[in-house]
């Protein structure tokens, strides 16, 4: 059995056999739902996606370190800023594999190209993970855009659908049809600017198709 628990934004916690992989800890766990620095306890994996502060809050990501000291896969810019810091962190480029404890780990693509705000035509430097245990494949798609090549097939797609630098709710609707997982968890929301984005938005287009979407809220988690 492989347990999924949703926390802010595009953070999700993946538990199998006692280990504990984690995704992209940001900001908003702390500033939307007060979580402490400390909340994250026995992480065997860290996954940082990309470098924007709603995926990546640098105390939280210090503190899972000297706590933890999982092994912690993320970009290049990212590993530049927690070295100073002593953080130990590993370059994870797009088409690479690792494996920690049960999980095997492989960085995809993702175009997190900046169509919004003051990112507007600049392509930032981020990749997708894709999750196998336990026979099951989970595919987080970090903050991504059409179009994006070569993506791979999953029984769990977290998906965001906030617009601005990453779906909209259309764009995810027709990206998750051609991954066609089982099931379809919607992400990246949680921002005030995006307070009119509705999950159940997404999971109304996708209704009468053979992919379950599961809309989870902070904290609440899913077996699979």
């Amino acid at each position: 059995m492989v347990k999924i628990t949703k926390f802010a934004q595009s953070n999700f916690l993946i538990e199998a056999n006692n280990k504990k992989l984690l995704v992209d800890p940001g900001n908003f766990n702390a500033d939307k739902y007060s979580q402490p620095q400390d909340f994250f306890k026995d992480i065997s994996a860290l996954i940082i996606t990309h470098k924007h502060p709603d995926h990546f809050d640098q105390s939280v990501v210090k503190n899972i370190f000297y706590q933890s000291h999982p092994i912690i896969l993320t970009t290049q810019e990212n590993v530049g800023i927690l070295a100073p810091e002593g953080v130990e962190t590993r370059v994870f480029k797009i088409g690479e594999f690792a494996a920690v404890g049960p999980f095997k780990i492989r960085a995809v693509a993702a175009n997190h190209h900046g169509r919004w705000g003051e990112i507007a035509g600049r392509r930032i430097d981020a990749f997708g993970a894709v999750v196998l245990v336990e026979g099951k494949t989970f595919y987080h798609t970090s903050d991504t855009v059409p179009p994006i090549a070569n993506f791979p097939t999953c029984e769990v797609i977290f998906v965001p659908i906030g617009d601005r630098n990453v779906f909209t709710i259309a764009e995810a609707v027709d990206f998750v049809k051609n991954v066609k997982p089982k099931i379809a968890i919607p992400m990246h929301y949680d921002d005030p600017q995006d307070k009119n984005v509705n999950p159940a938005d997404f999971a109304q287009k996708l209704a009468g198709s053979e992919i379950e979407v599961k809309i989870l809220q902070f904290g609440e988690s899913l077996e699979i």
